[in-house]
């Protein structure tokens, strides 16, 4: 696998700029996700975060800039939470994919709020728009490999059958934002009794599949 999942260790400076540009973009979301990116402003975003408007603007140019911000924070955390799950335990997998499922689904509001920017025309239309589209890209494979990893050691292991492993996490991770996170919608047209119930219907699927054992050896 050619996914460079590691990254270099910020300096104490580097670190307090984090801090601070992190908390700009919690506020940020948190605003955008009760009034929307349209009716919200950089001047309720500083208030929130408790900074000056100018201090907003040493780390975004405008509006658009900060909403880039919030994507891209969005993608690291996912990252973090696949890194967490699939990484940083020594769980038996299907424990593992269940975990990150729950915890995916559990954070459905950001995930809503994450597609429904990316419609937006005026964001993809801007000029870095393909810079910053590539840059979602290759985070989001990054999400896939971390999980692509442990579906190589499953099959290595004998207890998954052999496939292309970044494609099937690839599967794996878009059912679980697609229809996952969709269920929490009242709109949805499956009526879900649980949100267990969601988890337990996507990691069984992909995992057992839906054919019989019966079926399987016909």
């Amino acid at each position: 696998m050619d996914i460079d999942t590691s990254e270099s260790k910020p300096t104490r400076k580097e670190l307090e700029r984090l801090r601070r540009r992190s908390e700009i973009l919690h506020a940020a979301r948190e605003l955008f996700l009760t009034k929307g990116f349209v009716n919200a402003t950089l001047e309720e975003v500083a208030q929130l975060a408790e900074f000056s408007k100018g201090t907003i603007y040493n780390y975004f140019a405008n509006k658009e800039e900060l909403l880039w911000g919030m994507i891209e924070l969005f993608l690291e955390e996912t990252i973090a939470l696949a890194n967490r799950e699939f990484r940083e335990n020594d769980r038996p997998a299907r424990e593992k994919f269940y975990s990150y499922t729950t915890a995916v689904i559990a954070s459905g509001r950001e995930h809503e709020f994450f597609h429904t920017i990316l419609r937006e025309e005026h964001i993809l239309e801007a000029s870095n728009s393909h810079e910053r589209l590539a840059v979602i890209s290759k985070k989001i494979r990054i999400v896939w490999a971390i999980i692509a990893r442990e579906i190589e050691s499953e099959m290595s292991a004998g207890r998954f059958r052999k496939g292309n492993a970044l494609e099937l996490a690839g599967l794996f991770d878009l059912m679980v934002r697609t229809f996952g996170v969709g269920t929490q919608k009242k709109e949805f047209p499956v009526p879900i009794t649980s949100r267990a119930a969601v988890v337990n219907l996507i990691v069984t699927t992909f995992l057992d599949g839906v054919v019989t054992h019966s079926e399987k050896e016909q």
